[in-house]
């Protein structure tokens, strides 16, 4: 049998039981050097890949980030402000192009994988370390997270090392830990707010399991300052715009005191949907892949045999956050990578049981040659499940870098959804030939409005990479009217609306595009109707939110429909 792999804070002892190697998987691998490595070509190819190879245009998140890296704030409507200052940092050093907007993402995935590398090591050793954080490089959720520059980059990268942190202090006692977790929760509020489900996870440990973790240092009250200090831009923001965000939260949720009216007729008549969460999952295992079954087992060892201090740090840090949104999932359609981050922190624990399942077959395969005649060695789930893996993480990598050609076999490109990627300058040639039709028309220059914050983003993006000036871009979906009989439910506020500029409640707005004809996307006929004079249906036919729908003339606003 392989020896028992450690679940102390001592990382580097050795597992007890045979002094000799053989048998012990990765055994002869310097882990850090290695680790190193990998990530910094990984990282590398990543770079070389979006600066002169990809095909693939922003996403609508990219650019609505961007256009918030254009108007530099405190926060911002929906998100903190961390995702704005690193787009507008990358694109001032490299302009407002794909990969500009994008450069960042190859290095916050590198962060990620080393922080997950740190943290496995810290609880199993080396070895287990540095399968963790080959799992990571693997794994298709982050491979993708790698690749485009949303908050969830920066966002699992401060979860991996507030961790790493957390261990550091709790267990290993390092006073100065304390000051580097609370910069690493905060920083990491800046990008996404539920980082605090961490904190949340952390908090509970140390009251379930008080007489494990007896001590905590007085340098905790330095990293609750840290911790506080980045919460200020947020708090700052929100109570000068009237806690906004917090209104969109509940909104998100479909809570009373929301952003959205709770309309009867637009929820769903059980207030729950069991359906969602049966997708949800199906969702994570599509995005995971096998590493949740290792994850699941090892899961099941601690249950059994009791759990080290370290292996409780891994456990309170990622299963609040998975267990939160499985039972989000329950009442609201939930979004695939919402609790990617709770995976982080259970990565070591699937590690853990690939590295042992590994030893235990390289162990048996030693025993087996010494036999006379030799025996064919089995393999066990473990070994199967770790191999899985990696097939899985190359395949599905392999599968993004190809994933233009691929979605042109007829029936995959539905499926792939690529044309999310491939949007951009297509819609933006589109609005571009209607805009040059109703140039001349009328007084005033055409504008764009659209009914999704997302289109009208990657118009206003497409616009700059392409040097077109003078087109203005508006979203519409706050002020759009809602027809619940005709589910047409009422919409939500976006970021446009926090500007005084784009806002179109603002009179002095209106009064600007008074008179003025549009190209206008997504909504309906009726909802455009009672702010133009007249619309003209384009191309015979209505396609929502993904082409120009209807040309609206004579702009002369919307009524308020706020309650």
């Amino acid at each position: 049998m392989a020896a028992d792999l450690p679940t102390t804070s001592d990382a580097h002892a050795p597992p007890t039981g045979t002094p000799d190697t053989e048998g012990r998987f990765l055994a002869h691998i310097p882990a850090p050097r290695a680790m190193l490595a990998l990530i910094v070509l990984v990282t590398l190819v990543r770079l070389v890949w979006l600066a002169f190879l990809s095909p693939y245009a922003l996403s609508e998140d990219e650019a609505h980030y961007w256009e918030w890296a254009q108007r530099l704030d405190l926060s911002y409507y929906s998100k903190g402000p961390g995702i704005a200052w690193t787009i507008w940092l990358s694109t001032s050093l490299l302009g407002d192009t794909y990969f500009g907007v994008r450069a960042g993402a190859p290095l916050f995935g590198a962060l990620a994988a080393w922080g997950v590398y740190l943290l496995g090591r810290r609880v199993y050793g080396p070895r287990v370390g540095l399968v963790a954080g080959v799992l990571v490089l693997l794994i298709p959720a982050y491979q993708v997270v790698g690749l485009l520059m949303t908050i969830d980059g920066p966002y699992l990268a401060c979860w991996a090392l507030s961790a790493w942190c957390t261990h550091r202090a709790l267990i290993d006692r390092r006073g100065s830990a304390w000051v580097l977790l609370g910069l690493g929760l905060g920083v990491g509020f800046l990008y996404k707010y539920t980082i605090l489900l961490l904190a949340l996870g952390l908090v509970l440990m140390l009251i379930v399991h008080r007489r494990r973790f007896t001590r905590v240092s007085p340098w905790a009250l330095g990293g609750l300052a840290v911790f506080g200090v980045c919460l200020l831009p947020v708090l700052i923001w929100n109570a000068q715009h009237d806690w906004v965000t917090v209104r969109h939260l509940l909104g998100h949720l479909g809570l009373a005191g929301g952003d959205i009216p709770i309309v009867p007729a637009c929820a769903h008549k059980d207030g729950f949907f069991p359906l969602w969460t049966l997708e949800f999952v199906g969702a994570q295992a599509g995005i995971i892949g096998p590493v949740l079954i290792l994850a699941g087992l090892g899961i099941a060892r601690i249950v059994r045999t009791g759990a080290s201090a370290g292996e409780l740090l891994l456990l309170w840090s990622g299963l609040p956050v998975v267990v939160f949104y499985l039972v989000v999932s329950l009442f609201s359609e939930g979004e695939a990578n919402w609790p990617i981050a709770g995976y982080f922190t259970l990565l070591p624990i699937a590690a853990r049981e690939g590295v042992a399942g590994m030893d235990r077959l390289l162990a048996l395969r030693a025993r087996c040659r010494r036999e006379s005649p030799p025996v064919r060695e089995p393999a066990n789930l473990r070994h199967v499940l770790l191999s899985a893996c990696v097939v899985y993480g190359l395949v599905g990598g392999l599968g993004l870098l190809l994933l233009d050609p691929i979605s042109k076999i007829p029936g995959v490109g539905d499926v792939a959804r690529i044309d999310r990627l491939r949007r951009g300058p297509v819609l933006a040639a589109r609005v571009l030939e209607e805009i040059d039709t109703l140039r001349g028309q009328r007084g005033g220059e055409p504008f764009v409005m659209g009914s999704h914050y997302g289109r009208v983003s990657l118009l206003a993006f497409e616009f700059r990479r392409m040097g077109v000036d003078g087109v203005e871009v508006f979203c519409a979906s706050a002020v759009l009217p809602a027809f619940p009989e005709e589910g047409l439910c009422p919409g939500r506020r976006t970021q446009y609306d926090m500007w005084e500029d784009t806002n179109l409640r603002n009179p002095a707005v209106v009064a600007r595009l008074r008179g003025r004809d549009a190209v206008l996307l997504g909504a309906t006929r009726r909802q455009w109707e009672v702010a133009f004079e007249s619309i003209v249906e384009v191309g015979g036919r209505h396609a929502p939110q993904d082409e120009v729908s209807f040309i609206g003339h004579g702009f002369r606003g919307f009524a308020d429909p706020s309650p």
